[in-house]
C-alpha cells in the first residue's frame, strides 16, 4: 500500500508540474512579441505619390530574437521593386532601417527578416517613428507609405482581394494553439486536485 501511495504522489507530482510548465509557456513566448500594423497610400509619401497607390502591413515583432514575420500588400498602377521599413515620423522622409522583400510584398505573402534585437526593441517601442513602404519603377523615392501602430484588432485587411487573410489567419491559429494549451494545463491541474484528494481519503 505504502508502495502505491508513493507512486502516487509521483505522479500527482509530475502532472502538476506539468500543467505549471504548460501555463508558463504562454507569457514566456508573448512578453517578447509586439504586433505591428501599418496602412497608407501615396499621398502620404514625401514627395507625394499617386494617392490611389495603397500598402497594407502587419508585423509581429520578437524583440527577443530580433526576428520580424511581415506581411505587406500593395496595390499600385505597377508592381513593387522595393519595400522597407523606414525610420521617421509622419510627414518625414528617413532612411532605411529593415529591407523586405520585394517578392513577398507582391506576393501579399508572409515573409520574415532578423534585425539586431535593439532595432527590434526600438520599433516595438515606439512605431509611431517608423513606416512602411513600398517602391516602384515610376516612384523609387516611394510609391505608398504607411506609418506604424500598435495593432488594435485584427490585421488590417490587404487591399488586394483575398489576400489580407494570410497573415491574419497565422495569428489565429497561434491563439487557437494557445487556448489548447491553457485547456490542456487546467485538465491536467485539475486531474492533479482530483488524485490529491482521492489519496488523502484513502489515508485517512
Amino acid at each position: 500500500m505504502s508502495r502505491i501511495r508513493t507512486l502516487a504522489a509521483r505522479a500527482l507530482a509530475v502532472t502538476s508540474a506539468s500543467a505549471l510548465m504548460l501555463f508558463a509557456v504562454i507569457p514566456q513566448a508573448s512578453a517578447a512579441t509586439t504586433s505591428l500594423n501599418a496602412s497608407g497610400n501615396g499621398a502620404e509619401e514625401v514627395p507625394a505619390a499617386v494617392a490611389s497607390d495603397t500598402v497594407a502591413a502587419s508585423l509581429d515583432i520578437d524583440t527577443s530574437t530580433g526576428k520580424i514575420t511581415y506581411m505587406v500588400s500593395f496595390q499600385g498602377t505597377e508592381p513593387a521593386v522595393a519595400g522597407h521599413i523606414h525610420k521617421g515620423k509622419a510627414g518625414v522622409a528617413g532612411p532605411v532601417v529593415v529591407p523586405l522583400d520585394e517578392a513577398v510584398v507582391n506576393a501579399a505573402g508572409t515573409g520574415t527578416v532578423t534585425v539586431d534585437k535593439s532595432l527590434a526593441a526600438a520599433i516595438a517601442a515606439d512605431p509611431g517613428s517608423y513606416y512602411v513602404n513600398v517602391h516602384t519603377a515610376s516612384h523609387p523615392a516611394g510609391a505608398a507609405r504607411g506609418q506604424l501602430a500598435a495593432a488594435a484588432g485584427p490585421a488590417p485587411t490587404a487591399v488586394n482581394a483575398g489576400t489580407g487573410g494570410q497573415f491574419a489567419a497565422s495569428h489565429s491559429e497561434r491563439g487557437g494553439v494557445s487556448t489548447l494549451v491553457l485547456l490542456l494545463g487546467g485538465l491536467l491541474l485539475g486531474v492533479g486536485g482530483i488524485g490529491a484528494l482521492t489519496v488523502r481519503r484513502r489515508n485517512s
